[in-house]
């Protein structure tokens, strides 16, 4: 029985990543689809990189997203509301995305 729940944290997890992907790449425009085609591995060694690179609530809010988290919560641990909870969140998003295609050299 154990086998399946680490099994099931494992499949959400990359669940996790491949929409975090997702939303940080994002699909291809005309001018990405040459370089849109780097290997997903690149990116998520560079996801640390840039993560690093933001601020530490931008960081929270992040890893609390990730985490399956929601506005409330992470909003109640900060302070803020969750609005301001999702501001951060969608500045941090765009922050890791143009740092994610400056590293791969992919116009946005």
């Amino acid at each position: 029985m154990n086998d399946i729940k680490d099994h099931d944290d494992i499949a959400g997890r990359l669940e996790r990543i491949e929409g975090l992907l997702a939303t940080l790449v994002g699909r291809p425009t005309t001018k990405q689809s040459e370089a849109a085609a780097c290997d997903p591995a690149e990116i998520l060694q560079a996801i640390p990189r840039a993560m690093r690179r933001l601020d530490p609530m931008e960081r929270r809010v992040i890893m609390g997203r990730f985490d399956g988290r929601t506005f409330h919560e992470i909003a109640k641990d900060l302070g803020v509301t969750k609005e301001r909870v999702r501001q951060i969140e969608e500045s941090a998003k765009r922050f890791l995305r143009a740092a994610l295609m400056a590293d791969h050299s992919v116009e946005g």
